[in-house]
């Protein structure tokens, strides 16, 4: 806002000058306004600009924790479904294996539509409310999680039993190397 004042300022600065002065060619009122439009100018309007990219960098990370937060309460939602209903089932029966594969097979594939309608709706409120050419960050593939597991003994004891080797086998040259240097040196 301050930059706008400032170019205001400076465009009626130059408007009075070009009234005081007398009259000329259009290129003197050019050169008039031109040193007004120095580097603070657009500086400022560069730091203004950064509060809105900040902004929308925020957004777009909430926007993507709120897209897993819905996918993991609709997977809750839709297993205490299947919960409830499967105890509503009569007592003496009891669900088939292929029942169960089905069921579970439905809820990934509501959680598939869900996250695709997230992202559409995201898509959306990205081209519209941001008028962004496209999503600041574009998700690729679901999350996933991994598991990284520790050394098991034997790949320990390898890992110490080569380790112990390859010190033997550099000790060993090194001796060998010190005893040529020494006979050649004596000789």
């Amino acid at each position: 806002l301050a930059a706008l004042r400032e170019y205001s300022g400076a465009a009626q600065t130059a408007q009075a000058s070009r009234a005081t002065a007398p009259t000329g060619s259009q290129g003197s009122d050019v050169q008039t306004l031109s040193p007004q439009l120095d580097r603070t100018f657009i500086d400022r309007i560069v730091e203004m600009s950064e509060a809105n990219t900040a902004f929308r960098r925020e957004l777009t990370e909430s926007m993507v924790e709120a897209s897993i937060e819905a996918v993991s309460a609709q997977e809750r939602a839709d297993y205490y479904r299947w919960l409830l209903q499967s105890l509503r089932a009569p007592s003496g029966t009891s669900l088939a294996l292929a029942d169960v594969d089905a069921r579970m097979n439905h809820i990934v594939e509501q959680a598939k539509a869900l996250i695709a309608d997230f992202n559409s709706l995201y898509d959306e409120f990205s081209r519209v409310s941001l008028r962004a050419a496209a999503s600041l960050y574009q998700r690729e593939k679901p999350v996933t999680t991994e598991v990284s597991r520790d050394f098991t003994p034997l790949e320990l004891l390898m890992l110490v039993m080569g380790t112990f080797l390859v010190t033997l086998f550099l000790a060993f040259g090194f001796y060998v190397v010190r005893d040529r240097l020494r006979e050649e040196s004596a000789a």
